[in-house]
C-alpha cells in the first residue's frame, strides 16, 4: 500500500510539475533554422527575455518562467519582422507562415490572441480604407454628390468596426483581450460637425472607455499609443514652438489627472511620456511633467516608491528653478573644474560633439553672443579628444572650460543632466539654478534678455 500511494504522490507531483510549465511556441514555416527572439512589451519598451534557433521545419519552443509577467510579449527574427502576442500564464501555440503584417497567424488553445488578432486585423483594415477617405473629406467639395458618398462610406466604416469590436466583447466578456478591445477603441466622429468641432468632441470622449486603474495594461503598447493619439490632437498647423509646447502641456494635464487614480499606472505614464519629451527637446514639457501634476504621495508601495523615484529623480533635478548638477571633472588640459566655485552671473553649460553638424552651427554664433553678454560657457564634450576636437576649438578661438565626458554618451554627466541629443544647452543664474533650457540659439538670446 505505501509503494502505490508513494507512486499516485510522485504522479500527481509529475502532472503538477507539468501543468506549472507554460510555453510560447509554434511553427514558422519557411523560417527553418533562424534566430528568434522573444521580449516583453512595457509600453514603448522591448524588454529581451530569451532568444533561439528554429528548427528544420521553423519551429521553436520558449518555456516560460513561473515568475513570467502576464502582458504583452513580442516575437522577432533576425530580419526585424515581429509579431505581438498576449501570454497570460497559459500555454500558447501559433503556426504561421511568416511574421509579416501580410502573414495568416493562427493560433491553437488561445482564445485570447485569436480575439485580439482578429480585431487588429480588422481596426488595420478599417483604418487603412479611412485614411484613404480622409484627403476627400478634407478637400473635395462638400455639395458634390462624391463627398456625400466618401462621407457615407466613412462611417459605414466606423460603424462596421464599432459593431464589431462590440461584439467580440460581449461575446468574449472574460477575456483579457476584451480590455484590450475596449480600450483601444477611439471615439467616432460626426462627420456632420465642423473639424473644430469633431476635434473638441474627440477630445471629451477620448478616454471613455479607458480604465486607468487597470495596471495590466502597463505592460502592453496600448495605452501608450492610446496617450499619443491623445496628445496630438492638440496639435495644429503653423504652431511655433512655445505654442506647440504649450498645446501638449494641456494635453498632458488631462491624461497625468486621468492616471492619478493609480500611483502604480501614474509612474508609468510619467516615466514614459518624461523619456519620450525627453528625446524631443521639448523642455517646458518636460519641466511639467517633472513637477508631477495631479500626483497623490499617500499610500504608495514601497516597491513602487522606489521604482518611480528611480524613474523620475533624474528628470526632476535638472528642472528649471534647481541648482544644476554638480560638475567635478578636470578640462581637456588637465585643469581641475567645479562647477560650484565658478563666479559667474550667467553660465551655459553646452554638451556638444565634434560629428554633430548642429553644434558646429551654433559655435562660432555662441562664441560672439558669450563674448558680448560676458557669459560663462562649460562645453561638455561627447567625442574623443583628438586632433579634430582640437582643430574645432582654435579655429572658431572656443576659450571655454572644455570637458570630455568620459564614456561619452554613457558618461555620468550625460546622465546627470538627462542628455538624449546635442547641442543641448542648459542657462545658469549665479547661485547655479538653471534659469531655462533653450533648444536653439534664438531661445538662448531671448531667454538671457528676459533675465536682464
Amino acid at each position: 500500500m505505501r509503494f502505490l500511494f508513494f507512486i499516485a504522490l510522485m504522479v500527481s507531483l509529475s502532472c503538477n510539475s507539468l501543468r506549472a510549465q507554460s510555453f510560447i511556441s509554434g511553427t514558422l514555416r519557411g523560417y527553418s533554422n533562424n534566430t528568434l527572439s522573444l521580449s516583453l512589451i512595457r509600453g514603448d519598451v522591448h524588454k529581451p527575455l530569451d532568444s533561439l534557433m528554429t528548427d528544420a521545419e521553423g519551429g521553436f519552443t520558449f518555456q516560460m518562467p513561473k515568475t513570467a509577467i502576464q502582458g504583452m510579449y513580442v516575437l522577432k527574427t533576425h530580419d526585424g519582422q515581429s509579431l505581438k502576442l498576449i501570454y497570460l500564464g497559459q500555454a500558447v501555440r501559433l503556426i504561421s507562415n511568416g511574421l509579416g503584417e501580410k502573414d495568416q497567424v493562427e493560433f491553437l488553445q488561445s482564445p485570447d490572441n485569436t480575439l485580439w488578432h482578429n480585431y487588429l486585423t480588422l481596426d488595420y483594415q478599417v483604418t487603412y480604407q479611412q485614411e484613404l477617405l480622409k484627403p476627400i473629406l478634407n478637400d473635395y467639395p462638400n455639395e458634390t454628390e462624391f463627398y456625400g458618398q466618401a462621407t457615407a462610406e466613412y462611417k459605414r466604416l466606423q460603424l462596421t468596426l464599432r459593431a464589431a469590436a462590440e461584439k467580440m466583447m460581449a461575446d468574449n466578456p472574460n477575456l483579457w483581450a476584451s480590455r484590450l478591445i475596449r480600450t483601444d477603441l477611439t471615439p467616432s466622429l460626426d462627420l456632420s460637425k465642423s473639424f473644430e468641432e469633431q476635434r473638441e468632441e474627440v477630445k471629451k470622449q477620448f478616454f471613455s472607455s479607458t480604465d486607468f486603474s487597470d495596471t495590466t495594461l502597463i505592460y502592453t503598447d496600448v495605452l501608450n499609443r492610446k496617450l499619443i493619439e491623445y496628445i496630438a490632437l492638440y496639435q495644429r498647423p503653423g504652431m511655433n514652438m512655445a505654442e506647440t509646447q504649450l498645446a501638449f502641456i494641456r494635453a498632458l494635464d488631462v491624461i497625468t489627472r486621468e492616471a492619478a487614480v493609480d500611483n502604480r499606472m501614474y509612474s508609468f505614464v510619467i516615466e514614459y511620456l518624461l523619456r519620450g519629451f525627453s528625446k524631443m527637446g521639448l523642455n517646458a514639457v518636460t519641466d511639467f511633467l517633472g513637477n508631477l501634476p495631479h500626483f497623490d504621495r499617500s499610500c504608495m508601495e514601497p516597491e513602487v516608491a522606489r521604482q518611480f523615484e528611480q524613474a523620475i529623480l533624474p528628470y526632476q533635478k535638472v528642472v528649471t528653478g534647481v541648482v544644476a548638477p554638480q560638475i567635478n571633472a578636470k578640462d581637456i588640459f588637465g585643469k581641475p573644474f567645479n562647477l560650484n566655485r565658478l563666479e559667474s552671473e550667467r553660465t551655459l553649460i553646452l554638451f556638444w560633439s565634434t560629428s554633430c553638424p548642429h553644434c558646429l552651427e551654433l559655435l562660432p554664433l555662441l562664441k560672439d553672443f558669450a563674448d558680448q553678454h560676458k557669459l560663462k560657457v562649460v562645453s561638455i564634450i561627447l567625442s574623443p579628444d583628438d586632433a579634430v576636437l582640437h582643430s574645432i576649438i582654435d579655429t572658431y578661438k572656443l576659450d571655454w572650460v572644455h570637458i570630455r565626458a568620459d564614456q561619452e554618451w554613457e558618461s555620468q554627466l550625460v546622465a546627470d543632466y538627462v542628455i538624449y541629443a546635442t547641442p543641448t544647452m542648459f542657462l545658469l543664474g549665479p547661485d547655479k539654478k538653471i534659469l531655462c533650457k533653450p533648444i536653439n540659439f534664438t531661445e538662448l538670446k531671448d531667454c538671457l534678455l528676459q533675465e536682464h
